[in-house]
């Protein structure tokens, strides 16, 4: 049955969200964007990491030594040189095996950018002599490298050397 004037129109058509799924897309890249320059690289939300520019290489060496005391890898990690050698990765990674660790002596200036500093480290067992060498890298100091050292030698590093456990 049909009633006069009254006649059936089709629904309207549903509006395109193109725009929409646009900006939203954007937007999550613009928020993608920011937390990886936030948090990775050059990380700013970070803030300063740990590091104080203004810290001179005594404090650095002590920081070596309170990382290696609370067995802190992360610490230490943030402590290293970007092109540290591998001897300092070597000691981060076995920063589990230390009972204790002390600065031994003052912090010596090798150059007006590289400082070295003599540290006691006991891991199973036994005491030995290690020594850091500290350096200035893009204004702030860090952990260039570790060698097995002898205080009664004064801060010359001698070779590295391994022993086989039973």
């Amino acid at each position: 049955m049909t009633y006069p004037g009254w006649q059936y129109a089709p629904p309207p058509p549903k509006p395109k969200r193109t725009g929409l799924w646009v900006g939203l897309t954007f937007a999550a890249a613009v928020l993608l964007a920011l937390l990886i320059t936030g948090f990775v690289a050059p990380g700013f939300f970070l803030g300063k990491n740990k590091i104080d520019p203004a810290a001179g290489p005594s404090k650095t060496a002590q920081d070596i030594v309170d990382g290696l005391n609370h067995q802190d890898k992360a610490s230490l990690t943030v402590l290293k040189c970007a092109d540290a050698v591998s001897n300092v990765d070597s000691a981060v990674k076995a920063v589990d095996k230390v009972e204790s660790a002390s600065v031994d002596g003052a912090v010596v200036k090798v150059s007006e950018t590289e400082y070295r500093s003599t540290m006691q480290v006991s891991s199973q067992g036994s005491t030995n002599p290690f020594v850091n060498t500290i350096v200035s890298e893009n204004e702030h100091w860090c952990w260039k490298n570790i060698s097995n050292g002898d205080s009664s030698h004064g801060d010359s590093p001698r070779t590295p050397t391994t022993t086989k456990s039973a």
